[in-house]
C-alpha cells in the first residue's frame, strides 16, 4: 500500500492539531497505527498519561516538539526520535512559534482512540476534562502523577522504561541537522 504526501486512511483533528493516519488497525490486524500529526504553535497538550496497553514513538519531521517523559522535558528537533515504552508517563506539545510535524506510532494500534477524540473535540463546545479522561480510560490510558512525583519514581522503575531519545542523554535537545553539518559529524 502506497500513500502520497497528505494522503491517509483517516483524518482527525483535536486540540488544534491535525492527524492523518497512514496505517490503522483495520489494515494490519491491529498491530500498529501510524499518524502524521501537525501541532499548532502553543497548542494544548494531551493530559499527562501512561499507556497500559501500548508503546508510543515519535519521529519529528519539522519544527521542535516538547516531549515530557517521566517529568523530564526533551526539546526534540527535526529527525529526532523518542520511544515511550508502555507504562511510562508522558505528554507532548509544541511550545515554539512555528507549527511542528511528527510521525506518531502506537503498537498495538490506537487509531480508534483518536476517532473518539476527534468526535469529542469537534462538537460546538470543547469536552469537559472528565469526558476526555473517560475516553482515555476506555483505551488503556491512565492519568500520570504530577511531574515531580514522576521524576522521583524514575529511579524505582525497571530498566525497560528507559526512554530512548535518538542516542542522546535524557533532557538534552536533539541537535539540528544544520548544527551537525557545521560540526562535521555528518
Amino acid at each position: 500500500m502506497i500513500l502520497g504526501p497528505g494522503e491517509g486512511h483517516a483524518h482527525y483533528s483535536a486540540r488544534g492539531s491535525e492527524m492523518v493516519f497512514k496505517a490503522t488497525a483495520e489494515l494490519d490486524g491491529g498491530d500498529l497505527s501510524l499518524m502524521e500529526r501537525t501541532l499548532p504553535p502553543g497548542g494544548r497538550r494531551p493530559p499527562p498519561h501512561r499507556h497500559t496497553n501500548c508503546s508510543e514513538a515519535y519521529f519529528v519531521l519539522d519544527g521542535v516538539v516538547s516531549i515530557i517523559v517521566e517529568g523530564q522535558e526533551l526539546a526534540v528537533e527535526r529527525e529526532g526520535f523518542v520511544l515511550v515504552p508502555r507504562g511510562t508517563a508522558h505528554t507532548f506539545g509544541n511550545t515554539s512559534a512555528e507549527p511542528a510535524r511528527l510521525l506518531v506510532i502506537h503498537t498495538p494500534a490506537m487509531d480508534a482512540y483518536f476517532a473518539g477524540l476527534h468526535n469529542l473535540w469537534n462538537r460546538p463546545d470543547p469536552p469537559a476534562p472528565d469526558e476526555e479522561r473517560a475516553l482515555m480510560a476506555r483505551f488503556g490510558m491512565t492519568p500520570a502523577l504530577p511531574a515531580l512525583s514522576c521524576a522521583v519514581r524514575v529511579a524505582e522503575r525497571p530498566q525497560r522504561h528507559t526512554v530512548m531519545a535518538w542516542g542522546i542523554p535524557q533532557g538534552h535537545a536533539v541537535p539540528s541537522r544544520a548544527s551537525k553539518t557545521r560540526s562535521g559529524s555528518r
